[in-house]
């Protein structure tokens, strides 16, 4: 069976106002300078890496001919886009971006001091955030400066000055022996509340500003862009508008009957939800036959059956998703998904819930199912957290956990909710080790996609083969800060 680890890039916030471009081509350059597309072509063939097909790129400046290459590249974590529909293949390269792209495809576990660069008269003159891919490749030899103790970063990168740098990197390149990557997208809903098409009930209006009926454009354009998806619901799914009381009091769901709220996911092919906690709103044996009819499974990990202690919905599911690989081959990734709920549920469904259920701590509930997921086989773990960001301190049974379950050993990526808020976005100033931008919290990515289906969730993850020593798997590795997830959130126009 193939194992995959995680490696990642960056974090983009996409929309639909770039879509609909058409690709550009890149014209030949005269000029000596070298382009960024001719300088990622060069290191990239360089390298002898297999190529992909391309399809990954969702950049629309980009020629067909150039898309393996920077396909490749940004698999290889070497380089970004300028933004998220650009990739500038015609812009000019200087010298500090040429050097850090060819540092980032070099292997090495050693660290090296800042203060490299202060043998060079221009250091000042650095960006800040490449000074630590700098200063390796000073460490290493790599990068040298000029006779007249100057590095020049601002400085064009010449076609002669490309040739050097490949040359030199070759030296220290050493070829992976896991070149083919994965890139697995996921998608998330939450807090939908019964608001299935584009309508305000309470305004007795049409909105174009809720509704899965809208999410759904989203959902098909992110599938469109990397079939390698899956889709999962963050629960508060069948309270909040006169149709989820019309259901539940007035004509109430027969046995066989379809919650039309299940009937919308089952149609967009959901691939797991979890509950939030207004699915408890009506009682147990109403949840349960809303959940029957659902075509895919739902996950809890901390509602217990007050009797026998036992996990009441089932606590988790390995997904065996089929994707192609960067090789254009099928291969199976092992997605694990739990799901959890604030333990509050017991007050405010108590007449309901008394006697009948109890909820465990939902960040212990979630680091007791991660060791059971691994031995599952589980390549990927994603918890479906329906619960706020919340702070940096655990109190047990407390409501937003969000935050918390980021810091939990082996949870590779979050989609929350609860709040009905937006993430990326702004969160509380006391929080550490949030990169808005990024789109990560120490590292793991999460996102909130507000409420009513105005935002679509997604993920993206890179994942490449493990490799095997003996008969002994590699520890799974945990993202550095560097190593980023891809969180990014889709919201209707």
């Amino acid at each position: 069976m193939t194992m995959w680890k995680k490696v990642s890039a960056s974090a983009l916030a996409m929309s639909l106002a770039v879509s609909g471009l058409t690709v550009g081509q890149a014209s030949a350059s005269t000029n000596v300078e070298v382009t960024r597309g001719e300088y990622v072509k060069s290191l990239i063939s360089a390298m002898g890496v297999e190529l992909g097909t391309g399809k990954t790129i969702k950049f629309d400046d980009v020629p067909a001919e150039l898309k393996p290459y920077i396909e490749k590249a940004i698999e290889l974590k070497l380089i970004k886009g300028k933004s998220v529909s650009k990739f500038d293949p015609n812009g000019k390269l200087n010298r500090e971006q040429a050097f850090v792209i060819a540092v980032r495809g070099i292997d090495s576990e050693k660290a090296y001091p800042i203060n490299n660069l202060k043998k060079f008269k221009d250091e000042n003159k650095i960006s800040g955030s490449l000074r630590t891919d700098l200063s390796k490749g000073v460490g290493m030899g790599f990068l040298l400066g000029y006779a007249d103790g100057t590095v020049k970063p601002g400085k064009h990168m010449s076609k002669g000055e490309m040739r050097a740098i490949v040359q030199r990197f070759l030296k220290e390149y050493k070829p992976s022996t896991a070149n083919t990557t994965v890139s697995l997208r996921i998608l998330g809903t939450s807090d939908i509340h019964t608001n299935i098409v584009n309508y305000d009930y309470y305004k007795d209006l049409p909105s174009n500003s809720l509704g899965l009926a809208k999410t759904a454009t989203l959902i098909k354009k992110a599938r469109s862009e990397n079939s390698n998806s899956l889709l999962f619901d963050n629960g508060d799914l069948i309270q909040g508008t006169p149709l989820g009381s019309f259901k539940a009091s007035v004509e109430t769901l027969k046995d066989g009957e379809v919650h039309p709220s299940i009937a919308a996911l089952n149609l967009l092919d959901y691939d797991v939800a979890t509950l939030g906690n207004h699915e408890f709103n009506y009682g147990l044996p109403y949840l349960n036959e809303v959940l029957d009819d659902a075509g895919f499974p739902y996950v809890n990990a901390n509602v217990k059956d007050a009797k026998t202690g036992k996990n009441m919905y089932t606590p988790y599911v390995i997904v065996d998703k089929k994707a192609k690989d960067s090789k254009g081959k099928e291969t199976t990734i092992k997605v694990g998904v739990t799901g959890i709920v604030p333990p509050a549920i017991l007050k405010w469904d108590k007449s309901h819930l008394e006697g009948k259920v109890t909820v465990d701590d939902s960040v212990d509930a979630v680091e007791t199912l991660i060791p059971q997921m691994e031995k599952a086989g589980a390549d990927v773990i994603v918890v479906l957290s329906h619960s706020g960001m919340g702070d940096m301190v655990h109190e047990k049974g407390e409501e937003d956990v969000t935050y918390l379950m980021t810091q939990v050993e082996g949870v590779d990526a979050i989609i929350t909710g609860h709040a009905h808020q937006v993430f990326p976005g702004k969160v509380d100033a006391s929080l550490t080790g949030v990169n808005v931008e990024q789109g990560t919290i120490n590292g793991v990515p999460v996102v909130m996609p507000g409420k009513f289906g105005s935002h679509l969730g997604v993920i993206d993850l890179n994942l490449k083969k493990k490799e095997m020593i003996g008969q002994f798997l590699l520890r799974k590795l945990k993202c550095a800060p560097s190593q980023k997830m891809i969180a990014m959130l889709m919201p209707l126009l």
